[in-house]
């Protein structure tokens, strides 16, 4: 489990295919310095293990399904990455609760100027009853608030603080991002499976979501 609070921004070193697996290597002297093989990192919000770790860079291994479903198909050598290690059981919940899951990939429609701007991501439809008007959402692994949702888009409003500890500030039209849904909107959905009740941000709001 992650919190979506990025705790460094890490680098593509290499790239390698084996197969349908393509093998990352990943510097990050931040993360390395407290984690060892087999723990779970969430990179731009993908749930991955640690394969091999030295000083300042770590491996992982990311197979087909997963590169289907998320970004990292696209990845290129020295793009930055946002890293999250998993959460423990002492730690402060910042964010809010993430699997490291993708549930579909978004693409940026707009992006306005300024210091703090906002983007507006198109998102699949399926996913669009999830998302609601100050709800929780993950971008690349970043814990954001909704700030207004449309038919087939939603939009989100980006501080200077984010864009300083992460990546997002260099997203630009036309980028791809990975999505995490809030996965208390599944619960409420299983709840209340079968009745006529429709998620909304009155719902959410009734039901001590929001």
């Amino acid at each position: 489990m992650f919190t979506g609070i990025i705790e460094e921004i890490g680098k593509i070193d290499k790239i390698e295919k084996h197969g349908d697996t393509l093998e990352l290597t990943i510097s990050a002297p931040k993360i390395c310095k407290d984690s060892k093989q087999g723990d779970s990192i969430s990179i731009d919000g993908v749930c991955l293990s640690v394969t091999a770790l030295k000083k300042d860079r770590f491996k992982v291994q990311a197979v087909r399904e997963t590169l289907e479903r998320t970004t990292l198909l696209d990845i290129k050598e020295n793009s930055p990455v946002n890293l999250e290690r998993a959460m423990r059981p002492t730690d402060r919940l910042g964010g809010h609760i993430l699997t490291g899951h993708i549930d579909g990939i978004g693409k940026i429609s707009t992006k306005s100027s300024g210091e703090t701007f906002n983007l507006t991501i198109e998102a699949p439809l399926p996913l669009m009853k999830y998302i609601v008007p100050n709800g929780s959402i993950a971008i690349d692994g970043i814990s954001l608030t909704v700030k207004e949702v449309e038919k087939s888009s939603f939009k989100i409003t980006i501080i200077p603080y984010t864009t300083s500890f992460t990546t997002i500030g260099t997203k630009k039209i036309n980028d791809k991002v990975n999505i995490e849904i809030d996965i208390l909107t599944r619960y409420v959905e299983k709840a209340i499976a079968g009745k006529r009740e429709t998620i909304t941000q009155e719902f959410l709001k009734e039901k001590g979501f929001l």
